[in-house]
This record gives structure tokens, sequence and C-alpha cells, in this order.
């Protein structure tokens, strides 16, 4: 038996006018640039993190749909214009579980720089790894969509923080210019498979 933690689960439907413009959430094509949309604050409260410390934490993250809205849009018109490769929800476990998946499932590595990832001041790479902040995706573009894609989003919170690799190796790099994490992807969607018992 798998059980899920009790979560609350929006499901919509509707026609989609052109599935060549749907945008899956593997990482694509080795040299692809991995930018990181949104802004990473100190709120691992109720986390998957603060969950394996057997904590709860203070600060949980807050949903304001007026400020993610700006970003969502461009995002969508982003999208409509073919400048993204791939594009993922930073959600439960925070940015580093999610930087992993994308790799993981594109089964392509990946390098991430903390110290260019848009977040609260004062904030430690285990903060900024594992936030659960609301309103982040994970994004990747192909470099001839580089200037495009970073005039749509000129003033909002994104930035350039990463580049998909062809060695299937995930290393994160720390605020203070140290790698910190450098892992197969292999043996990631090996440890994110356990849990199921085969089950995928």
């Amino acid at each position: 038996k798998v059980s899920g933690l009790p979560t609350l689960l929006f499901t919509v439907s509707s026609v989609v006018k052109d599935i060549n413009r749907c945008v899956t959430m593997d990482a694509k094509i080795p040299g692809d640039l991995v930018y990181i949309l949104g802004d990473t604050r100190n709120e691992l409260g109720g986390s998957e993190f603060y969950q394996a410390m057997r904590e709860t934490g203070l600060h949980v993250p807050r949903v304001d749909t007026e400020a993610f809205r700006p970003l969502y849009l461009r995002l969508h018109e982003a999208i409509q214009g073919e400048m993204v490769a791939s594009a993922h929800a930073v959600t439960r476990g925070g940015l580093g579980v999610h930087l992993a998946m994308v790799a993981m499932g594109g089964e392509l590595g990946m390098e991430a720089d903390l110290a260019k990832v848009p977040c609260e001041q004062g904030l430690t790479d285990t903060g900024i790894l594992y936030s659960e902040s609301a309103g982040r995706f994970v994004v990747t573009v192909a470099p001839k969509n580089r200037e495009a894609f970073e005039a749509l989003f000129s003033g909002l919170r994104a930035a350039l923080a990463g580049v998909v690799t062809e060695e299937p190796i995930f290393r994160v790099r720390g605020t203070g210019g140290e790698w910190i994490m450098e892992e197969k992807v292999a043996d990631l969607k090996q440890a994110w498979k356990r849990p199921f018992g085969g089950l995928v």
C-alpha cells in the first residue's frame, strides 16, 4: 500500500487549440538554459524538509494571486511564442527537488547556481533549496531564445540560474561559490522511485 499525504487537489479540463504548443516538464537538450521564475522566500514551515527533520517550522508559504498573476501571464505568452522548451512548477520539496525532477525527466544532467536564484535576502543554501514558496517555476529555454525570453520577463522575478548538461550529473553550486551537491541523475531517479515499490 502506498498512501499520499492529504492534499487539496484541483482538476481543470479545457480544450487545447494547438497541442504542438503544449510544454512538458522534462529537460530536452544539453545546452538549454535553466531559468527560475518567481521569488523564493523564507517559507519552510510545514515543508518536506522540516518533516524529514521531525519539525514543523513557523513560516508557511503564502499565496499572493495579485503578485503571481503577471508572471503567469508572461509564462503563457512565452509558451505561446514557442520560447519555452520545458516548464515545471516548484511545489512540495522545494527548488532542489524540482530542479532534479526536470533533469530526471529528460535523463540529462544539470548545473544550477543558488547565488543566481531570485530570493529573499539572507536565505541560506538550505532555505533556497527547500523553501516551498508558491508561484515559482523551473523553465528551460534554448539559447537562441534567450534574448526574447529575458526581454519578456524584464522587471519580473526571473533569472538564469543554470544549464542542462549532456553528462547525467546533477550539480548545485552554493551561494558561496562552492559545489554543495553532486549526484548521478540515475541514482536520484532510483531514490525517487524506491517508495513506490516497483509501481513506477
